[in-house]
């Protein structure tokens, strides 16, 4: 699965449409990368609670209460002070987004499946494997709205409320849960990764720990302790919460990507440098990668 395009109303700092290849590094002002980066988040926060909770963290919420109904979110909260700051002038407060999601062959399978109970699925994916995501959000204070809108498969629309919903819409749009990633891994999950009992997930410890090895991580040493990895200097092991912030974010983007293997990647920041540009696009290649998206948020003066 990957975002093909994405278009958004209501936020400072980005507007209109942009469209997405599998591999982008764009240099932008810092202004339209936080915006750009909020927005790719906000379609599937809806369906993914960690990463609502992450967006509301990056906001400075606190002591969040999450109510679902429906496909909508009613969130409230307390702190996050200035987040009127992040919508545009004369919006309201109301946020629109919009991506277009280009369909993976296990998505499109499923709903081909499906197609045999709801023919009307039969049209709709003949104009193409392809999905649209529309939701609205309203900014308030202490309180944050979310709504899905619409949702067109292969271009035909499909009802998101009342007794028209289909059946199968759903579960379809929980499965988008955890396909994007735009943060890096924490500490606590490659410690959960280390004393699991999966052979998977013990597999996916190791690719990570190989690929640190690599360039341009280069971080050898590293002991896999059940709360959060170690590394090696000389007589002793250092907790990584200790190590120096380039090695915390190798291990963090490391991570998302063998860790958690989601479709999408939009990673900022260090790791949206030069020094990872030949990194990412290698992982993105590569014949066992999980990742088929990497957008690297970068300004025009990153190295």
């Amino acid at each position: 699965m990957h975002i093909e395009e994405i278009e958004a109303t209501g936020l400072y700092g980005f507007f209109g449409t942009r469209r997405l290849g599998r591999f982008e590094r764009l240099d932008l002002p810092w202004e339209e990368r936080r915006a750009l980066r909020d927005a790719l988040r906000l379609p599937f926060a809806l369906f993914d609670s960690a990463l609502l909770g992450r967006l509301l963290d990056d906001w400075g919420a606190l002591e969040v209460e999450v109510k679902e109904d429906g496909f909508g979110r009613s969130v409230r909260f307390v702190g996050a002070v200035g987040l009127e700051s992040l919508v545009a002038a004369g919006s309201g407060g109301l946020v629109r987004v919009r991506v277009r999601i280009r369909l993976d062959p296990p998505q499109f399978a499923t709903l081909r499946q499906e197609a045999v109970r709801d023919t009307r699925l039969v049209d709709a994916l003949a104009g193409g494997p392809t999905c649209e995501l529309a939701v609205g959000v309203l900014l308030g204070p202490g309180t944050l709205r979310f709504a899905l809108r619409s949702c067109p498969v292969g271009g035909a629309p499909f009802a998101v409320t009342g007794p028209d919903r289909p059946s199968w819409l759903s579960a379809f749009l929980t499965g988008l849960g955890g396909r994007l990633a735009a943060d890096p891994a924490g500490a606590a999950e490659w410690g959960l990764a280390a004393r699991s009992w999966s052979p998977e997930r013990q597999d996916r410890h190791a690719a990570a720990t190989a690929a640190l090895a690599r360039s341009p991580a280069s971080v050898s040493g590293v002991h896999p302790l059940p709360e959060e990895p170690g590394l090696r200097l000389g007589e002793r092991i250092l907790p990584l919460r200790f190590a120096a912030p380039e090695v915390r974010s190798a291990f963090g983007w490391v991570g998302t990507v063998h860790l958690h293997r989601p479709d999408v990647v939009v990673a900022a920041g260090s790791a949206a440098t030069s020094t990872w540009e030949g990194w990412w696009a290698a992982e993105l290649d590569a014949a066992e990668a999980a990742i088929e998206q990497v957008i690297l948020l970068g300004g025009s003066g990153d190295a």
